[in-house]
């Protein structure tokens, strides 16, 4: 376990808001403890507990370090923060300095106001404002992901965002409605209120059809009530989480000197005004600023940093900008992120830094399954984080978490020799660090390396050995969310490996990964992951059956899996239209074996989505396009059209 000592120092009149912070500590422990980290909080009132050379030798056992103000300055507090900041530029505890103000605040004394003044223009340190409880938590909670690695993990992630609160595990940590760039946003207050109102028609529908369940129209109304609000909630949730992913990028700048622009941006982030700050960041205005910097790059070294900042920056506001649509957002993060590595490596900018830029990038990348460049990213990524570590520095966890995904992405790509050489040392890794969750996630990664490879039973084997893992995390910790999801998909795994020799046993597996997501989904029913993950299933057992040439069960399964991919295309066609037409693919094929006389309207619509595809990779799907066209000239029977793997 990884103890952080954390010091909290305040004046008399934040002697509330330092027992608020005191509270937040001992929430986030108990999420924190899954990760194998500690805050320890060091009590220390200058007042009363001594000398500022007695404050530094108790600085000096700090990773982290705190300061409350408001009206008045504290007692030595300029000589503690100046020992404290040349303490930290040499390299030494505190590794991280963060300095609070709370607004607003209608008198300051003339110290205080010197001493504000001096942050910047004196050290160069940026400090964070706060206008009550939440936000101060939630500047702390940002500044500490920002400063420990392995709270950044999305597959795992540590703090979660959905109905309006921020929490981490099960605890609340903040509320969105009290933050002002959510509660002060127009389109988070719109996706708000249309949800509450929404949530009352339902009810009152619910109510109706409770009474009244024979009465086919306020069945109806009902049953499109509740579909309308799992689209509303998912939107808002998608919402929050964007406004919570640009808050966290801004924070991460906290400290650091930033350009105006971004200054600026976040000022406007922070009014609630998202697209106001996307705006500022305006893409052909930074364009041209980079395109003379890097004319001058060796007299401009520091301004083409801050548009390296400004781009990495972008890419994150983007995302968040719904005046664009979903593929115009990624396409312009994108953008930005190639400006932003460009101008990089140009500067020799330093490795850490670029390693961060990299993996951001290339997690984008393999969301939207650009698979080549995303591996093309990682690789480049984890030749940096070995170098650092030659240095000396650790970075053995990051290089992990990008060798993991690494070996996803070589998977996708049939590269199974690269992916399970990857896959090995990442595990290593967390061997070594004894991060089981890790440990049991990578294993099932390689479990799903050497199922492709039709290695069964030593595919099965690690399945087992990861299962009995998380299945003793669940014991000894509440039970959550993300272990669940890992058992559900191991039994995926066992199912497909054993879908060729035992039809019962397969069966068996899938319906307990289905069981699985079903009660997921009854925890976050907008939980796209869940939806995916559930489709998925239900798919591959439509399959299996198709296999075994039981086509009504596999009609039935499948029928299953189409309204969810339906669900996920609408939510994000950019990325899983590829699902939907692989799914009434199927469900054309499955028809035809039935004689069904409606495989044409599956086929079809198929079709489509197939040449839309191809324009985008015509190498993967020119074969289906034109099997499925062929079928359509008569020059293939409907039972040759079988389904290719995609």
């Amino acid at each position: 376990m990884k103890t952080i000592k954390v010091l909290i120092s305040a004046s008399k009149e934040m002697h509330d808001e330092k027992i608020q912070f005191a509270s937040l500590i001992e929430n986030l422990n108990e999420a924190l403890a899954l990760k194998g980290v500690e805050l320890e909080r060091v009590k220390w009132d200058p007042a009363s507990d001594g000398s500022v050379e007695d404050f530094m030798a108790e600085v000096k056992e700090c990773e982290m370090c705190l300061t409350l103000h408001w009206q008045e300055l504290a007692e030595n507090a300029e000589e503690e923060l100046a020992a404290a900041y040349h303490e930290l530029k040499d390299g030494h505890n505190p590794q991280n300095l963060y300095i609070f103000f709370k607004e607003p605040c209608p008198e300051i004394n003339q110290a205080l106001t010197q001493f504000k003044q001096g942050i910047v223009s004196k050290y160069g340190h940026f400090f964070c404002k706060f206008e009550n409880v939440d936000t101060m938590n939630l500047q702390f909670v940002m500044q500490l992901l920002k400063a420990q690695d392995q709270l950044q993990d999305k597959q795992d992630p540590f703090i979660v965002v959905s109905s309006g609160k921020v929490k981490a595990g099960d605890k609340e940590l903040v509320d969105l409605d009290k933050i002002p760039f959510a509660s002060l946003n127009k389109e988070y207050q719109r996706l708000k209120q249309e949800s509450d109102e929404l949530a009352k028609k339902l009810a009152e529908a619910k109510e109706k059809h409770r009474s009244d369940p024979d009465d086919e129209d306020i069945e109806e109304l009902y049953f499109t009530l509740k579909r309308q609000y799992k689209d509303l909630t998912e939107e808002f949730n998608q919402y929050q989480n964007h406004l919570y992913d640009i808050a966290l990028s801004f924070a991460k700048l906290d400290g650091e000197r930033y350009s105006e622009r971004i200054r600026r941006a976040k000022e406007e982030f922070e009014k609630g005004n998202v697209i106001a700050a996307d705006e500022i960041l305006n893409m052909e205005e930074m364009k041209r600023e980079a395109e003379q910097e890097k004319l001058q790059y060796k007299q401009h070294e520091d301004n083409l940093r801050t548009k390296i900042e400004e781009f990495t920056m972008k890419a994150e506001t983007v995302m968040g900008n719904t005046d664009y649509s979903v593929s115009d957002r990624y396409l312009q993060a994108c953008d930005a992120y190639e400006q932003a590595i460009e101008i990089a490596k140009l500067i020799h900018y330093e490795d850490e830094a670029l390693c961060n830029v990299l993996f951001k990038y290339s997690d984008l990348l393999g969301y939207y399954d650009q698979n080549e460049k995303a591996s093309a990213i990682l690789k480049e990524a984890i030749a940096i984080c070995r170098t650092i570590s030659e240095r000396g520095d650790d970075k053995y966890f990051t290089m992990a978490i990008l060798m993991n995904n690494l070996s996803l992405i070589q998977r996708r790509m049939n590269n199974y020799h690269d992916a399970m050489l990857n896959c090995e040392e990442a595990m290593g890794i967390y061997k070594k660090m004894n991060f089981l969750p890790y440990v049991a996630l990578t294993q099932q990664n390689l479990a799903l390396i050497q199922l492709d490879l039709e290695r069964f039973d030593e595919s099965i084997k690690n399945g087992k050995e990861a299962l009995k893992i998380y299945q003793k995390i669940q014991k000894e910790k509440s039970k959550k969310e993300w272990y669940l999801e890992g058992e559900a998909q191991i039994y995926d795994n066992i199912a497909i490996a054993l879908q060729r020799t035992n039809l019962q046993e397969s069966t068996k597996y899938y319906k307990k990964s289905i069981g699985i997501f079903q009660q997921l989904l009854q925890l976050a029913p907008q939980n796209i992951r869940y939806i995916e993950g559930l489709a998925h299933e239900w798919r591959n057992l439509a399959i299996l059956n198709m296999n075994h040439e039981r086509y009504k069960k596999s009609y039935d399964y499948c029928s299953q899996a189409l309204p969810l991919h339906r669900q996920l295309y609408q939510q994000d066609p950019y990325k899983y239209k590829k699902e939907l037409a692989r799914t009434l693919h199927m469900m054309g094929c499955i028809l035809s074996f039935l004689d069904i006389h409606t495989t044409d309207i599956y086929y079809e619509e198929a079709l489509q989505y197939y040449k839309e595809l191809k324009t985008q990779n015509p190498n993967k799907y020119s074969k289906v396009v034109e099997d499925l066209e062929d079928y359509f000239m008569g020059m293939r029977a409907a039972k040759d059209v079988w389904l290719p793997k995609i």
